[in-house]
């Protein structure tokens, strides 16, 4: 096995390696979604449905890459570790158990809901023509699911084994056979959103595929073993443990987009989904630096904890919040100052337009300090406090955002503040992020501490 890049560069040349990539390959990713959007949006007469039809479907969809990155983050962050250990037969081990209980999970979950789609759709609010454009892209969508899920899991490790540029050039060309797919099956042969799906699994195939290949030319792929299953179940539980804190804090996310929509709905009509859409579309856009950079540092951290290299970790860490929080503050300022520019690009409806900025000021409020938050919980994740990310994750979704989404409208006229409803539902975010600021801090304090002591 050649050199581990981890040995050969510093802590802030590994984190431009790592981090960049990543990012961009998020950005990436994260366009086809924003592109798909656009797509819909230039269906003609099923336009407004196919919008509507996305956007109730998105929530779904979050929860399915939440699922996705239970084994996927695990995985990788095993391998780090256990380069760093040098042990190369147990990190085949949890490849091959990765790989395996990524595949079997995602297929139960495709099949399940295969069965069950069409009262599910209902239950989230879509009827007549958003049902049906619903039930069409779906059901592409949940074969495309085990392939994302295998390409997610693949791209990871090979970051993890050292090679971050190889992830993002086999994810960036699979996006771009996605929007040429998308084009041609939605626009040349006429297909509507049943081509904005097709271009979507044909990408997601070639994401897969990709990464195996290479892994097998770089001698990466596990050789398959039989392994016992009392060995197979201990690696899988702690795949799991590891994998949880992403899982939930994303599930979570899912759920909260389901009530978000549910009350914008509840309190306002159809409209202000198609709002918070665009709003929502910015703040993940500009929020992928982020995820990419805290992701990114996962391999890094896990391999000097798994090597015992206790400075570089803690040079990591402090370097990855000072970055997070100049990021995001940069952020804040270009939503403010050109946040009218960036909300036209998704819409000429001037109504559309003002209700979506005002959405996304909104949420950049607390934005600056999304970063450490992460950051913390990456830091706990990869240094045996697992469950004190969990919690911190839970602690933001369910006992403030969720209570807070369906308070918020009524605490605002109850004090009279001049907020519409709508706009109260999406106050929710930033105040429950302040929060979550505070206990990350208090949670992480000891490896905060660790943290200041750098070079003493």
């Amino acid at each position: 096995m050649e050199e581990s890049i981890y040995t050969r560069y510093s802590v802030n040349r590994l984190i431009f390696i790592f981090s960049l990539p990543a990012i961009l390959s998020l950005i990436v990713e994260l366009m086809t979604g924003i592109v798909d959007t656009a797509f819909a949006g230039h269906l003609g007469n099923a336009s407004e449905s196919a919008l509507t039809a996305m956007g109730l479907v998105s929530p779904l969809l979050g929860v399915f890459v939440a699922i996705q990155s239970l084994f996927a983050i695990s995985t990788a962050i095993m391998v780090s570790s256990l380069l760093g250990k040098k042990d190369r037969n147990a990190l085949d081990s949890h490849v091959q158990t990765g790989f395996l209980m990524t595949l079997f999970l995602n297929t139960v979950i495709s099949i399940t809901f295969w069965f069950f789609l069409e009262p599910v759709l209902r239950k989230m609010g879509a009827t007549g023509e958003v049902l049906a454009l619903a039930i069409v892209y779906m059901r592409v969508i949940l074969i495309s699911n085990i392939f994302s899920s295998l390409g997610y899991l693949l791209t990871s490790v090979v970051r993890a084994f050292g090679h971050p540029k190889t992830e993002m050039v086999i994810v960036t060309l699979s996006v771009a056979i996605n929007l040429v797919a998308n084009a041609v099956l939605t626009f040349g042969f006429g297909l509507g959103i049943l081509g904005i799906a097709l271009g979507t699994l044909i990408s997601e195939v070639v994401c897969a595929a990709l990464a195996i290949v290479w892994m097998k030319r770089k001698g990466y792929w596990f050789t398959y073993r039989p392994q016992p299953m009392k060995q197979m179940v201990t690696i899988t539980w702690s795949l799991v443990k590891i994998g949880s804190v992403q899982t939930v804090l994303q599930s979570l996310a899912g759920v909260t987009a389901f009530l978000v929509n549910h009350q914008l709905l509840t309190w306002a009509g159809s409209s202000q989904i198609g709002s918070w859409n665009i709003a929502n579309k910015v703040y993940m856009l500009l929020l992928m630096p982020i995820i990419g950079l805290t992701q990114s540092v996962q391999s890094i951290l896990a391999y000097f904890n798994g090597s015992g290299n206790t400075e570089k970790q803690r040079s990591t860490a402090v370097n990855t919040i000072l970055l997070s929080v100049g990021y995001g503050g940069f952020a804040t300022i270009l939503c403010f100052l050109a946040g009218s520019a960036i909300v036209e690009v998704f819409s000429t409806n001037e109504i559309l337009q003002k209700e979506a900025l005002q959405m996304m000021k909104m949420v950049f409020i607390t934005f600056p300090f999304v970063g450490i938050t992460y950051t913390m919980i990456t830091l706990l994740q990869v240094t045996g406090r697992e469950g004190q990310s969990l919690l911190i994750a839970g602690f933001r979704q369910v006992l403030v955002i969720i209570p807070l989404v369906f308070a918020m409208p009524f605490l605002v006229q109850w004090l009279s503040i001049p907020v519409a409803p709508a706009l109260a539902v999406i106050m929710a975010i930033p105040v429950a992020d302040t929060f979550t600021l505070v206990l990350a801090w208090f949670l992480g304090r000891r490896v905060s501490r660790q943290v200041i002591q750098v070079g003493e």
